[in-house]
């Protein structure tokens, strides 16, 4: 069964139903016909904010808060048409602001970007009638399609320009124009061509799913190998510390950062070795349910030691499948700089295939990278490309490749034309 989560008219989150094989029946979005109001700008110190003003009444609001500079209202702005006038309310000064009508029944009102300034016009504008609503309702309201309202929402919060980027393709040629695609081409008979598009749909999630959920790929190895100074090198500064001695790092340390334009959580590690102190062996412990966790190890080793493999180290927290585990693990021969170039090859036989770095010169890094976004992301994204983005993407995914692959192509057409009908279905009293 899969689920939406909408807003109704109270404000109250309800969840719809979808999806299932004996009763599939489009939820309906509640009307909306509040005049509401929100900032539409992060929070904190700008230069410039936007407040939202959308509804019936924002012409009856505005009269009474907006004023050009002879004292008149400001009431009869056509759409696309920009004012400066001022906001103006009792008892206190009034703040210079660029009003502009986006549509029909939206206004937008940029002022100065100080948290106070911006408290004030939005105070101001719940006295004269206005409720104040987030982010995520305010989209409900605004947005012409419940399928763009996801995609905004999901664009406000895209850690990188590449994922804003993909998100952005989605609002015209997403999930809701793939489906529809695929089902007509099994109402027209082309069974396999369906299923090949539909089954790239499915491959896509493993992108998809990391658009607003990092990826986690995890520094891991022998104590000593020089973990940290490769986590601090990859990150651009000293996050952990530095030391010659095993056991200097005793926790999993995290840091959000950005590989290719992909978003990633890079974390170091305590090494393996044997540790008779708990101490040791509860951050062992920690180190071996993160290599479980972890979309890709970075299993690291130092190139001026014997080759130590991971299998005896890995294979216990994974429950014996090493074999499953390996598919994940890129093998990185670190402390290049204390091996001379001519030395390199004898150091480097009976070990697996993987990169030569030296975190202290900088050496192979930037193949590092290049290496982990091909590992994370194999096959790159066609332009326009459809990406499911959204856990209950998946779940409807999954279930049409079921009805798919057992014959029934009726239930899976109807199953996808439910979806896009949903999606593409305006809210009673969207504003535009």
């Amino acid at each position: 069964m899969l689920c939406f989560c909408v807003v109704n008219k109270q404000g109250e989150e309800r969840l719809d139903s979808f999806g299932s094989e004996t009763a599939m029946t489009s939820p309906q979005i509640p009307q909306v016909d509040k005049t509401v109001a929100a900032c539409l700008t992060a929070s904190g110190r700008a230069a410039v904010a936007t407040v939202g003003l959308a509804g019936t009444a924002i012409d009856c609001i505005a009269a009474q808060v907006l004023f050009a500079r002879n004292g008149k209202p400001v009431v009869l702005l056509q759409e696309g048409e920009l004012r400066t006038c001022f906001f103006r309310w009792k008892d206190q000064p009034p703040e210079q602001v660029v009003v502009a009508r986006v549509a029909p029944h939206i206004l937008h009102i940029h002022c100065h970007g100080g948290p106070a300034a911006v408290e004030r016009i939005v105070r101001a504008l719940r006295e004269h009638g206005a409720q104040i609503v987030d982010w995520s309702t305010w989209l409900v309201h605004t947005c012409s399609t419940f399928w763009e309202a996801q995609c905004w929402d999901a664009l406000a919060r895209a850690p990188t320009l590449r994922v804003a980027k993909v998100l952005l393709e989605q609002v015209e040629s997403g999930l809701p124009r793939e489906l529809e695609a695929i089902a007509n081409g099994l109402e027209a008979g082309d069974i396999d061509s369906s299923r090949a598009r539909l089954q790239l749909l499915r491959e896509r999630w493993q992108v998809g799913r990391h658009l607003l959920e990092p990826w986690f790929v995890l520094l891991a190895g022998p104590a000593n190998a020089g973990k940290s100074s490769l986590f601090n090198a990859l990150v651009g500064y000293q996050r952990v510390i530095v030391h010659d001695q095993p056991g200097t790092t005793r926790d999993v340390i995290k840091k959000t950062t950005a590989v290719d334009g992909w978003p990633v959580v890079l974390a170091d590690s305590a090494g393996f070795h044997d540790a008779p102190a708990l101490l040791d062996q509860v951050a062992m412990e920690r180190a071996r349910k993160a290599l479980a966790e972890a979309d890709l190890i970075l299993w690291i080793t130092d190139l001026t030691q014997p080759w130590l493999g991971p299998e005896s180290l890995v294979t216990p927290a994974l429950g014996g499948k090493f074999e499953e585990a390996n598919r994940k693990i890129l093998f990185v021969h670190n402390k290049a700089d204390l091996v001379p170039i001519c030395e390199r090859g004898i150091r480097l036989r009976g070990r697996p295939p993987g990169l030569v770095t030296s975190a202290t010169w900088g050496e192979g890094l930037e193949a590092l990278l290049v290496t982990i976004a091909r590992q994370l992301v194999p096959k790159p994204l066609p332009p326009n490309a459809a990406v499911p983005f959204r856990p209950e993407h998946k779940e409807l995914l999954d279930k049409l490749d079921q009805l798919v692959r057992k014959g029934a192509f009726e239930q899976a057409i109807h199953a996808m034309r439910q979806f896009c009908a949903f999606a593409q279905n305006s809210p009673e009293g969207v504003m535009r």
